[in-house]
């Protein structure tokens, strides 16, 4: 009698999405994002930023900002420059992220490739920073995203 053993491995676990220990896989809130200014220094990119963005085993992600209309405004700016939503797949190796894009709101991202440097913050939180749309560095800094549940309230 021959006993065959089949062995499967799968590409998701060897998509390089991880950093010694630390790992980008799930789901994160952003908490602020900065540009660079022509003299080095960081500014607010726009008034409370909101957003997610999401990593998965299988190698894809997806992100999502909005600017507010205001400091302190639970509502979105409708302006074109103050939101972008992209999806598409991502590559992770040593401290450089890349972003494949495959979907975007923008189309100066569409079909790119956006390089990121990862920075794994002690507490927790990740930093990127890549060129923005303009050519501009921007950072952005995130958290883990907390499970709860959403509430949303009709409008008027």
């Amino acid at each position: 009698m021959k006993i065959l053993f089949l062995v499967t491995i799968s590409i998701a676990s060897i998509t390089p999405c991880r950093a010694g220990n630390e790992s980008l896989v799930g789901t994160w809130s952003l908490v602020s994002m900065e540009k660079q200014e022509a003299n080095g220094q960081w500014v607010a990119r726009c008034p409370s930023p909101n957003g997610l963005i999401t990593y998965t085993n299988q190698g894809y992600m997806a992100v999502g900002i909005n600017c507010m209309k205001a400091e302190g405004s639970n509502e979105p700016s409708s302006e074109i420059k103050d939101g972008i939503f992209y999806t598409g797949t991502y590559v992770f190796k040593g401290n450089l992220l890349s972003h494949q894009v495959l979907n975007s709101s923008d189309p100066i991202f569409y079909q790119k490739e956006l390089s990121r440097e990862v920075q794994f913050n002690r507490d927790g939180s990740i930093t990127l920073v890549g060129k923005g749309k303009t050519g501009m560095l921007v950072r952005l800094v995130w958290k883990r995203a907390q499970s709860k549940p959403l509430i949303f309230r009709p409008t008027d």
